[in-house]
């Protein structure tokens, strides 16, 4: 008798059938093989039997969209190349979904219904609660359970594949679907679930008014979970339920909370038709007032101080006298930074106290957590990091003890940025790394890109330049992902190349920089400031002053007492002796009046090579020793040598012996800095750096008092490092 193949689906079969193969079975006239589901490498094998090349590569997105069934597989590969572009989205094939069909018609009622409220479920199945969601008995869905496995909708607590699911909750009956909908919600109100779940369920239940406050509630987790855009979503959908309840003061705080500062730090563009569906549900002038706080926050999230400085003052004057003091918080706060991004340093000052004031009446530890980083951000953008650090601790402490992570994490990101200022890098990096861990798991890309660049940064200012390279990297890499604007990133690589002495790549980020600015970087027109210092390295004198003066420019409407000063140091440079020893004392004045120890440093430095090329020798050498002194906790932040260098010169000029050991201490740090130098910069570091090539030059014309190896000095420089 000839051997037989049967392929046969059990849950299809009549129980007449059924059991001829039983019995054939028990008699040993057959053989009964299971088949699993095909791994990808079978997928990948049956692709390639199919000859069809526009498949072939994507066996493993076959293989999960299809759960590895070959009738879907055929089906699917059928249905995908009836299509004009074979590599889109992998699509439901419509006979795998009859097939399922007419499997759960054939269902017992309550396993077809015990199917249903599983789907309606969707995640954490479990027997228990597919029986509390039907009231049944769990005993009798058990047996149901077991129906559902058999047929093949269910594998356990899961349903056997995802089109399954799918066709099961396309065939729920709208009613019965709002019925097991609102059983849900109950159900996993009972088990404490997220509320975000729960304003589904009552809302695809019908049940508007239930679903609304959930989402807002939602909307809160979420931003506790960094997790902002999600929590933007959330406020939306609580607004539009309130809209179809026709409760529309609520619709409008909930659109209003959702267009607060995580909607517009994320994504800046999306803030106008929120703050436009605003204004259009504004029946008051709080209302009105309310949209032109949000419409000041875009234009300054636009880079438009003047603009967001006039919405602000538009809101101010749609008030009452007394009263609507949180509104008017929200707009004192807009203000103040809109005048902070045009550099007017009194106007803001004039604001702090009122605003503080105003704040404290509102007895609302969140409205002062807003205050006090409304302020900090102010400092900031001015460039009066000192004045900003302890409004943004503040602000961190508040919002931490709110449990408000989002903001936590972008008043953390400030206060490191106002600590970077003043070289407290080793707290910088603490709390920079401690964000990029917090950020790594969570949604919010802005920040998080931000957050990347500032650690490419710290490590720059450190001297640790391969770590530097790698952060700034991995910002370019997610910021192209996120579609960040580049210019601030650039003007991170331009520091960076600057300090290895990678000249044309520095004035190629600068350019980069000047060509495509972040809006939101009031230091747009910084690099000007490299595109000067590459042009004076390079000999071109009058376009490094054509440069120097586009910098002038910005800071006639910007106060940015560090770059200020870098930009003193560098006109310095070109000017005779006299001239360049006053703008030197100017920038030893700046670094001292605001505390910068690093610029002045790099002031006395400068000073001392001026007052020697004037022939003030003695007054060259105090400013030189000084300097030199500073180092290494002071250094200059891009030119850890130049100090040295010029104190050897100043000695070598005063006849004094000891003129070789600065410059010993300079070559045994190049040494060890270029430990730290990323393997494809070392040449440019060591050669081509303008320090450094001088340092050559110099140790090859006193080659004979200079030993090799240098010595190591009594206080070896291992690169910047905090203040004990």
């Amino acid at each position: 008798m000839p051997h037989l193949i049967c392929t046969v689906r059990p849950a299809e079969l009549s129980e007449v059938t059924a059991d001829v193969f039983r019995r054939g079975h028990a008699a040993g006239h057959n053989l009964r093989v299971d088949l699993g589901p095909l791994p990808e490498a079978a997928v990948a094998e049956l692709l390639r039997d199919l000859d069809m090349p526009q498949v072939r590569g994507r066996a493993g997105q076959l293989t999960r969209f299809t759960g590895g069934n070959p009738f879907f597989v055929l089906e699917t590969v059928k249905h995908l190349l009836d299509k004009p572009d074979a590599s889109g989205p992998l699509p439901v094939a419509e006979r795998a979904t009859q097939l399922i069909a007419g499997r759960l018609s054939r269902l017992p009622p309550l396993a077809l219904s015990a199917a249903r409220a599983a789907a309606i479920l969707q995640s954490d199945l479990r027997v228990e609660r597919v029986a509390d969601v039907l009231g049944a008995p769990l005993l009798d869905l058990a047996l149901a359970w077991e129906q559902l496995e058999a047929a093949g909708v269910m594998t356990g607590e899961r349903f056997s594949h995802d089109l399954v699911q799918e066709t099961v909750l396309a065939g729920i009956p709208p009613s019965v679907g709002r019925l097991l909908h609102r059983s849900a919600a109950r159900v996993l109100t009972r088990e404490a679930a997220s509320p975000a779940r729960l304003a589904r369920h009552w809302q695809e239940g019908g049940d508007l008014g239930a679903a609304a406050p959930l989402f807002l509630r939602g909307a809160e987790d979420a931003l506790a979970a960094l997790r902002p855009v999600e929590a933007v979503h959330f406020y939306e959908q609580a607004a539009l339920l309130y809209d179809a309840l026709g409760e529309h003061d609520p619709a409008f705080e909930a659109r209003l909370r959702a267009a607060e500062s995580p909607w517009r730090a994320e994504h800046v563009a999306s803030l106008q038709p929120l703050t436009e569906r605003l204004a259009a549900g504004a029946r008051t002038n709080e209302q009105r007032a309310w949209v032109c706080a949000l419409r000041a926050g875009r234009l300054l999230g636009q880079g438009q101080g003047a603009a967001s400085e006039a919405a602000a003052l538009e809101g101010l004057a749609l008030l009452d006298r007394f009263g609507q003091d949180r509104v008017r918080a929200a707009l004192l706060r807009e203000l103040v930074q809109a005048r902070a991004r045009q550099g007017k340093v009194q106007a803001v000052q004039r604001l702090v106290e009122d605003m503080r004031a105003l704040h404290q009446t509102l007895d609302d530890e969140r409205e002062r957590a807003l205050g006090e980083n409304a302020l900090g951000g102010a400092y900031l953008r001015l460039g009066l990091e000192e004045q900003a650090g302890p409004y943004l601790r503040r602000a961190a402490e508040l919002f931490g003890h709110l449990g408000d992570a989002y903001r936590f994490a972008w008043a953390t990101h400030n206060l490191a940025a106002s600590l970077q200022a003043h070289e407290h890098l080793q707290e910088v990096i603490r709390l920079r790394e401690d964000l990029d861990r917090r950020l790594g798991r969570a949604d919010a890309p802005t920040l998080y890109w931000a957050n990347l660049c500032e650690l490419g940064i710290a490590h720059t200012r450190l001297g640790q330049y391969a770590q530097a390279l790698t952060w700034l990297r991995r910002a370019q890499a997610h910021g192209d992902a996120a579609g960040e604007p580049p210019g601030a990133l650039d003007r991170a690589f331009t520091d960076l190349f600057w300090a290895l002495g990678a000249y044309g790549e520095c004035l190629a980020a600068a350019e980069r920089a000047l060509a495509q600015p972040d809006p939101r970087d009031a230091g747009g027109f910084l690099p000007w400031l490299f595109v000067g210092r590459v042009r004076a390295v390079r000999g071109d004198v009058r376009g490094a002053l054509q440069a120097y003066g586009q910098v002038e420019a910005g800071l006639a409407t910007r106060e940015f007492p560090y770059s200020r000063g870098l930009l003193l140091l560098a006109q310095a440079a070109h000017c005779a002796p006299q001239a360049a020893a006053e703008l030197a004392s100017q920038a030893l004045d700046l670094a001292r009046t605001h505390r910068f120890p690093d610029l002045e440093t790099a002031a006395l430095a400068a000073r001392a090579e001026a007052r020697l090329a004037g022939g003030h020798l003695q007054a060259a050498r105090q400013d030189s020793e000084a300097a030199a002194l500073r180092l290494p906790t002071h250094a200059p932040r891009d030119d850890f040598a130049w100090p040295l260098l010029v104190h050897c010169r100043v000695l070598m000029a005063a006849g004094d012996a000891a003129a070789d050991v600065p410059l010993q201490q300079a070559l045994e740090w190049l040494r060890e800095a270029g430990q730290r130098v990323p393997e494809e910069h070392r040449h440019a570091f060591v050669n081509e750096h303008v320090t450094h090539r001088a340092l050559q030059a110099l140790v090859a014309q006193r080659a004979p008092q200079v030993a090799e190896p240098a010595p190591r000095p009594e206080r070896p420089f291992p690169g910047r490092r905090e203040t004990p």
